[in-house]
């Protein structure tokens, strides 16, 4: 076939005599190579779709990790026990210490998924990670409601997706973290937020055709220590160079400004500061899913009061002190108490059939009813069985729905469809 040139438009005369627009942009310089010949013109937009579908890929990777991670996480908060969130043992917890190590491999997946998400893109691909995006938020809503006894504000979870960037790790992102390394990669896993798959991946093991040798866990990796910060730290100068009194340089970032000695060993290093931004939409969904677990907590704590005994509520710290805990009632009643706040406040929202949110309306005021239901058992009919038999009643009311999860789950596979 002949090409057929045509007459490139001419460059304006504006941008030839501005001398900061000396720099031309990606953009720019695709649409000034375009109108010479269909032949290329359709060369240069198959390059364009093809770098659209391998960043939309990469999101989508690494959204499915996170998704996994953030299950584990919910799981690791319902192991702990309710002493283990008093202040002096949040850091000797097993069950918490296994929290903050998810949590940190969580983070540095969003901080490689920033570096695709920038500006416009963000919002482009949104639905790519939004799934995540809201599992994550019920893991670490659910963390500060069991520390704080409240909800977590919007401006806390923005505040920790904010992360500075090297060039190096701009140009390799494997520099941050890895994607895919778990052993089953996207399965998401049952329980939790209600069923797997949420994260969009084939849940349970992968196929015959589908196995892979990525076997190596996160955070294992000695030989590099440089890929365990999520942020690496800026070079320190020592002591003898400090006591030299050298001139400063100063080194500028996004989030900080600062005076460094100026060494021939202190490198200036220009750090780029991202950020991912949490839609109001996402920070509503994940809420909406954080009511079914409050729900499990709420049937467990009941399940407790039955078989407990008055002793084990005071708990003796280290320092010999005595911290008198919440009673199992106390806890059930202060989660019934945050539930009806919660759904008085999504009551107030004018929502549409349509809306995502609406969808999971019905699983909220369903795991609202499944906590009223067993506290009315508990104190109208706890006399008519056994508290044992009254106990496995109320776990098996627990597991019964499968919570906000499912709806989350299922708008989560939608754009991978």
């Amino acid at each position: 076939m002949e090409d057929v040139y045509m007459e490139t438009p001419p460059v304006s005369s504006a941008t030839e005599s501005n001398p900061f627009s000396a720099a031309m942009s990606k953009d720019d310089i695709i649409r000034s190579t375009l109108g010479q010949s269909i032949v290329k013109d359709f060369g240069v937009y198959r390059d364009i779709l093809e770098e659209h579908h391998e960043r939309r890929e990469r999101i989508i990777k690494v959204s499915r990790d996170i998704n996994n991670f953030s299950k584990k996480m919910i799981f690791a908060l319902h192991r702990a026990e309710p002493k283990d969130f008093l202040t002096q043992h949040l850091s000797s917890s097993e069950a918490l210490v296994d929290f903050k190590d998810k949590l940190d491999t969580v983070l540095k997946l969003f901080h490689r998924a920033a570096i695709d998400l920038q500006g416009s893109n963000y919002y482009r691909y949104q639905r790519s990670i939004s799934g995540a995006m809201q599992e994550y938020i019920e893991a670490r809503t659910l963390e500060y409601y069991l520390i704080h006894g409240k909800l977590m504000p919007k401006t806390a979870l923005e505040a920790d997706l904010v992360f500075l960037t090297t060039p190096e790790q701009l140009s390799n992102p494997e520099l941050i973290i890895s994607v895919g390394q778990t052993q089953f990669a996207g399965g998401g896993g049952g329980g939790g937020g209600g069923g797997g798959g949420g994260s969009g991946g084939a849940g349970g093991p992968r196929g015959k055709f589908n196995r892979d040798n990525r076997k190596a866990p996160y955070n294992k990796d000695h030989r590099d220590e440089s890929r365990r910060a999520v942020n690496p730290p800026l070079p320190t100068p020592s002591a003898a160079t400090v006591s030299d009194a050298m001139e400063t340089t100063p080194i500028t970032t996004a989030a900080t400004s600062a005076l460094i000695p100026a060494t021939h060993s202190t490198p200036v290093v220009d750090l780029k500061s991202l950020s991912l931004e949490v839609t109001d939409e996402d920070y509503l969904l994940g809420i909406a899913d954080l009511t079914g677990e409050l729900m499990r907590l709420a049937i467990n704590a009941l399940g407790q009061s039955i078989i407990s005994l008055p002793a084990q509520d005071l708990y003796t710290t280290g320092d010999g002190s005595a911290v008198l805990l919440p009673t199992p009632e106390e806890r059930v009643q202060h989660i019934l108490s945050f539930l009806r706040d919660l759904k008085s406040g999504f009551d107030s929202l004018a929502l549409t059939r349509a809306s995502p949110i609406f969808k999971k309306m019905g699983a909220f005021k369903q795991s609202l009813n499944k906590i009223e239901m067993a506290c009315y058992n508990v104190k109208v009919r706890g006399a008519e069985y056994p508290p044992e038999l009254l106990r496995q009643m109320l776990m098996s009311s627990g597991q019964d729905g499968s919570g906000s999860g499912a709806a989350g789950g299922e708008a989560a596979n939608d754009d991978e469809e």
